[in-house]
């Protein structure tokens, strides 16, 4: 699928995109502690994660084509490739991606196929904007 956008101008689209499902997951929140809206909330921030790292990829030279085909949405392996390109990811944001992962992998958030998650919201938050704010 081709857009006519060079893989560095996606980066900046994927990276904006990023921008755009934290502030919606935001708004959607109501409180740490609340199990209300949390599978809609951890799709869109595990699917800006997953942007993020693909956003730095095809910032280094990946293309939007490898990205789809070598990682599809595992965000381990993204953070991995990411890493061996020079991304530097603090400890508390590889546990994040960790943990996420598998469930971002099997569509856990958008099935709602469970009522409890691993991870705090302010955690996820967190991960994310080092994330947003690292990302070139």
């Amino acid at each position: 699928m081709s857009t006519g956008l060079s893989d560095k101008d996606m980066a900046v689209i994927f990276k904006k995109d990023a921008g755009d499902y934290m502030i919606a997951a935001e708004n959607l929140r109501v409180d740490e502690n609340s199990i209300w809206l949390v599978g809609p909330t951890n799709f869109m921030r595990s699917h800006a994660i997953e942007l993020l790292l693909k956003a730095a990829l095809l910032a280094n030279g990946w293309t939007v084509e490898q990205c789809r085909k070598k990682l599809g949405h595992k965000l381990v392996e993204a953070m991995d490739e990411a890493e061996a390109l020079g991304l530097t990811l603090t400890d508390q944001t590889k546990n994040v991606i960790r943990t996420l992962s598998p469930l971002h992998e099997d569509y856990t958030f958008r099935y709602q196929t469970r009522t409890h998650f691993p991870i705090k919201q302010s955690r996820l938050m967190q991960s994310l904007n080092y994330l947003i704010g690292y990302i070139q």
